[in-house]
């Protein structure tokens, strides 16, 4: 304590007062010891201090054992002492170092709290007596004096404070320090990632933000994308280099938070940030996380990117539909393209309408190449969906270089219909039957109007079907009868015969009946099919066709069975008219005594036979055969049946006109006899100038 009295440049009269200063025993102490000034002093630092008198002419020592007790007094009188002469560390350490009465506060506390009243600490005093409150932990206090301004700020004793952990409290001490790099370290701890480049603005100061960064990715990454985040998308601009930052983070292998930032970073798809958006996608790609990647390129973020670097990396990162959106070069395209089960099957179906038809039908080459079982469907919707462009006729030999069957009946399946290509309906038909799809088969034969008949009907003769029903469809629509009947005679197939007579088309059965006939199909089949068939078989046809084969007599009982039914047609009294005659079987009684037969076929038929009975045939056609009466009996002699038959048609034309001429107008009676007597055959021989 000898230093601190020796400082005091003070009077004796006012030491002596401040030491000596008591109610009792006044009187004695009024006096000075000496004229000389007082000099406190001591031999040991840890007793109280003694004054020592000096005398102008000889020095006196004496000690005072007296006590300094009024250590609130000495406090306000070194408070009030001009410089820092009294209140540095010193002094300080002079009042922690005396003994603390029973039942009192410490010295030193009294010094400061003499100190507080009387106004601000200094520095030094401000962290001495801040101290001991943070370790009593008494924080209240020191907001106190903060609210008060009792105390100075300096970053000491911020950092004094920081070390408790409290950083709020060290911000605000900070902050009237001006230490500003520990300001922004608070403004970072306390997560105020905004107020830094506020407060760095509005005091001049750049921070080390790539530093910050570094340190902050260390203790939290989480953080330090946000905060990346703010620097590089603040308004007045980017405040970070993003690849210095993208440096930082995946030098520290926060790869989440790095893809986080740079997709902030990048938002704007710059041409300038080609280059980071490239490694935004190598560093995904080759870091373990290819689906972070396949989602930036499917949300198509950038557009600047290398592209022939992606789809590398794609490709060695097992992303192949993605390769494929990059590839431009063929060969890539087609090494890529056969991954084909872990691309997927609706985006190849979209990607091949990118490419040309060369490329494209060289890509389902390799695809049937590579695993044609798996691949053959994805191929067929490619050819469905894009055959108008890729050639119709181009896949049809593709898929046929590869044996596939499968492929081209549901290609063509799907645009046979609407096809007016022959090709087109022949290999769906060809294909149909390769897989066995005979309904499918018969469909087409039956509907379609496209295909060539001729070339059809030689693969299904050929494809020999377990079920004809397509051939028959085909040989009846283009007339190819004698083939069919051929064909399921051959097979033994006689009630697909039946079915085709009956219920098919009937009107072909003489053509069948006649190809049977042709190919000594037993008679009685024979006619038990037409019987079957029955009125709806064409009589006129079926006489023809085996009148032909010159066995007419097979259809005897078919015709008597038709008549004994009441038919009426003459095609059937017609047919059985010539059978009669053929086995004359009382042909003049059916020739006079059937009204139903066609005079001029069945005379016909006759002349070759029997004049006569063609003679009877003309005959009974009464007027409507005189030209046909007139020449078979001029020509076979039979004058003398001809010269009754004209007198009897004379007097028939004799009355009639005479009937005429009494009973009807003249109009009518000038027609008639005009018509009768000029046009009929039988003019030339009822003339007085004939020479018949």
């Amino acid at each position: 304590m000898s230093n601190f009295f020796c400082s005091l440049s003070l009077s004796l009269s006012l030491f002596t007062q401040f030491f000596f200063s008591r109610p009792k025993k006044k009187q004695n102490y009024k006096n000075k010891i000496s004229p000389a000034p007082f000099v406190p002093n001591s031999s040991s630092p840890t007793l109280p201090p003694i004054l020592k008198i000096t005398h102008h002419h000889s020095t006196t020592t004496k000690t005072i054992t007296k006590t300094i007790s009024d250590y609130a007094n000495a406090a306000k009188l070194a408070a009030k002492t001009p410089g820092d002469d009294l209140r540095n560390a010193e002094t300080i350490a002079r009042f922690q170092a005396l003994p603390t009465n029973p039942g009192q506060p410490s010295p030193v506390l009294q010094y400061f709290s003499s100190l507080l009243e009387l106004g601000q600490l200094n520095a030094i005093e401000s962290i001495e007596l801040v101290r001991p409150v943070l370790h009593q932990n008494k924080k209240h206090l020191l907001e106190k004096w903060l609210k008060e301004e009792k105390l100075t700020c300096s970053e000491e004793l911020g950092d004094l404070v920081f070390q408790f952990n409290d950083s709020k409290m060290a911000l605000a001490i900070y902050l009237r320090a001006n230490a500003t790099a520990k300001v922004i370290n608070c403004f970072l701890q306390n997560g105020d990632y905004d107020n830094i480049v506020k407060y760095s603005a509005k005091v001049g100061y750049t921070p080390d933000y790539v530093f910050m960064l570094q340190n902050m990715v260390r203790q939290n990454a989480k953080a330090a994308e946000g905060f990346a985040k703010r620097l590089v998308t603040h308004e007045s601009g980017p405040l970070v280099d993003a690849n210095m930052v993208a440096e930082v983070f995946m030098q520290m292998n926060a790869l989440q938070e790095c893809t986080s930032f740079l997709l902030e970073a990048l938002k704007p798809n710059l041409e300038k940030d080609a280059d980071l958006q490239t490694r935004l996608l190598e560093i995904n790609l080759l870091g373990g996380a290819p689906q972070v990647a396949d989602a930036i390129l499917g949300a198509s973020m950038f557009s600047h990117y290398d592209r022939p670097k992606v789809a590398a990396l794609c490709e060695r990162s097992q992303l192949f539909q993605r390769a494929l959106e990059h590839y431009t070069e063929l060969d890539d395209i087609k090494r890529v393209i056969v991954h084909t089960q872990q691309i997927n099957h609706e985006f190849l179906g979209q990607y091949f309408a990118t490419l040309s038809a060369e490329n494209a039908l060289e890509c389902l080459k390799v695809l049937l190449t590579h695993n044609q079982g798996f691949n053959e469907t994805i191929v067929v919707n490619v050819a469905t969906k894009y055959h108008e462009n890729i050639g119709t006729n181009e896949i049809i030999t593709l898929l046929t270089d590869f044996n596939s069957w499968k492929g081209i009946y549901f290609f063509l399946g799907g645009i046979v219909n609407s096809s007016q290509d022959s090709k087109v309906h022949f290999m769906y038909i060809k294909a149909a039957a390769k897989m066995n799809q005979v309904k499918e088969v018969e469909r087409v034969c039956r509907d379609s109007a496209v295909y060539d008949p001729e070339e059809v009907k030689a693969f299904l003769l050929e494809a020999n079907l377990p079920d004809p029903r397509p051939l028959i469809q085909v040989c009846d629509r283009h007339g190819f009868i004698d083939e069919l009947t051929s064909f399921l005679y051959g097979k033994s197939l006689l009630n697909y015969i039946e079915v085709y007579v009956t219920k098919v088309s009937p009107n072909k059965t003489p053509q069948v009946v006649g190809k049977l006939l042709d190919l000594d199909c037993d008679e009685t089949f024979v006619k038990n099919l037409l019987t079957t068939v029955g009125r709806a078989c064409p009589v006129d046809d079926l006489v023809a066709a085996v009148e032909q084969r010159n066995r007419l007599r097979l259809l005897q009982p078919f015709l008597e069975a038709r008549i004994a039914e009441g038919n009426t047609e003459p095609a059937t009294h017609n047919a059985i008219g010539k059978l009669y005659i053929r086995l004359n079987k009382e042909p003049q009684q059916f020739l006079q005594h059937n009204q139903f037969y066609d005079s001029k076929v069945v005379g016909l038929y006759c002349e070759k036979l029997d004049p006569f009975l063609a003679f009877l045939a003309y005959k009974r056609a009464w007027g409507g055969c005189d030209e046909e009466l007139i020449n078979v009996t001029n020509v076979n002699g039979l004058f003398k049946d001809q010269a009754r038959c004209v007198i009897f048609i004379f007097w028939v034309k004799k009355f009639l006109f005479l009937f005429f001429l009494f009973f009807v107008p003249d109009f009518f009676y000038f027609f008639f006899f005009f018509f009768f007597f000029f046009f009929s055959p039988l003019s030339s021989l009822l003339s007085p100038l004939s020479t018949r």
